[in-house]
């Protein structure tokens, strides 16, 4: 096994550099930041555990959090044709949280919140994507520019929430 020894994060990232997967990946590899949360296949999975990048199922088989976010897809519209919920189950099955060593425990956190909100990545709040966003090792300006955008308010949360 090819062991990686990381030196502490030396930086923040926007949410428009890592919008792709890859993009994603490579900012753990390059140690930018230790959360990421993309779609992957079985090959990667394996070459990220080889390059000391840890990954957690988002919807494992017969879960709670599996079954309440397809029971919120199918309410959103998925229901109307069988290939839209083979579309949503490919999307199901390759979801995953991944992380370095330093970002465990934000990636717990992570999970723990999208379990309570049925699977979603979702903020109702700028406090909630003030939260997401730093889960995500997301820049303040990165996040402030979309808490603007989407709430109209022109300043960050309490770094205390």
């Amino acid at each position: 096994m090819i062991k990686i020894v990381r030196e502490s994060l030396r930086e923040e990232v926007t949410a428009e550099e890592v919008s792709r997967d890859k993009d994603a990946i490579e900012s753990l590899l390059y140690n930018k930041r230790s959360v990421a949360y993309v779609d992957l296949d079985d090959k990667e999975i394996e070459k990220l555990n080889q390059k000391g990048i840890n990954v957690i199922k988002v919807f494992p088989e017969d879960s709670l959090i599996r079954k309440e976010y397809y029971n919120e897809m199918i309410k959103g519209g998925w229901n109307y044709s069988s290939w839209r919920i083979n579309e949503l189950l490919k999307i199901i099955d390759k979801s995953y949280i991944i992380y370095t060593l330093e970002g465990k425990e934000d990636a717990e956190e992570l999970y723990d919140y999208m379990k309570k909100h049925k699977g979603f990545l979702e903020d109702n709040t700028p406090e909630d994507a003030y939260k997401i966003g730093k889960l995500l090792g997301y820049t303040d300006e990165s996040i402030l520019e979309y808490i603007k955008r989407v709430y109209h308010v022109n300043e960050l949360p309490s770094k205390n929430n």
